[in-house]
């Protein structure tokens, strides 16, 4: 955890030496995200049984112009049924396509979770629409709704009868699972 705090607090150093001009292109958006599992395969076998998810993501977002931008982010992602926690750190595009629409957005993510103490590695890919509700140049809410695919790849325990649990001897496995995202978040 004392890496994770690290972690956090170097990228707000990092945001906050950037030029007064620079800043005020700069949001950054705080996101809690609930997915759905739809489908997780691998080597620990094939579930379609109730997945679920909380993501919580960090996002430094930069505005190139009104219809592009782009940001890098770090996230603590817990998954459920079965259960694997992941630190992500990825990169971010925003497109707002509609001119009638300019808080509308499409997103992409892709990253990678890093392996630590109680981490499991592997990388992410993610897609959707949102929707940003400005109140001051500054604040505001972010929804959104999308696609996320994200691999479990580590070393698990695994007991005698072959059930995957904190018992037993470790293998290594590697898992992919397919979701749907839907989340609220801050930006400021």
């Amino acid at each position: 955890m004392k890496n994770v705090k690290l972690y956090l607090l170097l990228c707000l150093l990092g945001l906050t030496g950037l030029p007064v001009s620079a800043q005020t292109k700069l949001h950054m958006l705080l996101d809690y995200r609930h997915t759905i599992g739809l489908k997780e395969s691998g080597d620990y076998g094939t579930f379609t049984n109730y997945m679920y998810g909380n993501l919580l993501h960090l996002t430094a977002l930069y505005s190139f112009t009104s219809k592009y931008s782009a940001g890098i982010g770090v996230g603590l992602d817990r998954y459920e049924s079965p259960g694997y926690n992941t630190l992500p750190l990825y990169a971010t595009l925003h497109y707002s396509p509609c001119r009638q629409l300019p808080r509308a957005y499409l997103y992409a993510d892709a990253g990678y979770a890093l392996k630590m103490d109680n981490f499991i590695p592997g990388y992410l890919l993610g897609a959707g629409i949102g929707y940003k509700k400005m109140f001051k140049k500054h604040f505001g809410l972010n929804f959104l709704c999308g696609f996320n695919l994200k691999q479990f790849k580590g070393t698990v325990y695994q007991n005698s009868a072959g059930v995957y649990e904190q018992t037993g001897r470790y293998v290594d496995m590697t898992q992919t699972r397919s979701s749907v995202d839907l989340g609220i978040g801050l930006i400021f």
